[in-house]
């Protein structure tokens, strides 16, 4: 029986899902940020924290980017779910995303 998350668990996830699959690593705090619009580290730290509570992912202390999705993720969070905006993939790479990365935003 899978755990219900909150949209904003959801979305964190697709993040953290679509950056795994286009670059083979885990996204920054950073770049989780700007792909769920908002400012807040301590937020993203939450939201992550949920997301291994309920067995979605799995996190290594002290290690850039450590951010691992446990096997067994439900369907609809697969590849070919809606993401957010900010992660619209072209060309192989998060545009969105690092274009506002590139403006400094």
């Amino acid at each position: 029986m899978a755990i219900t998350l909150t949209d904003r668990q959801r979305d964190c996830l697709l993040i953290v899902q679509s950056s795994i699959r286009e670059t083979g690593r885990a996204p920054s705090y950073d770049e989780l940020c700007i792909g769920l619009g908002i400012t807040s580290k301590s937020t993203v730290m939450r939201l992550l924290r949920g997301l291994e509570s309920r067995g979605y992912i799995r996190r290594v202390k002290g290690k850039h980017r450590a951010i691992e999705l446990i096997s067994g993720v439900p369907a609809d969070l697969s590849p070919g779910a809606d993401l957010p905006s900010a992660l619209r993939v072209a060309a192989g790479r998060m545009t969105q995303m690092a274009d506002r990365l590139e403006r400094g935003a």
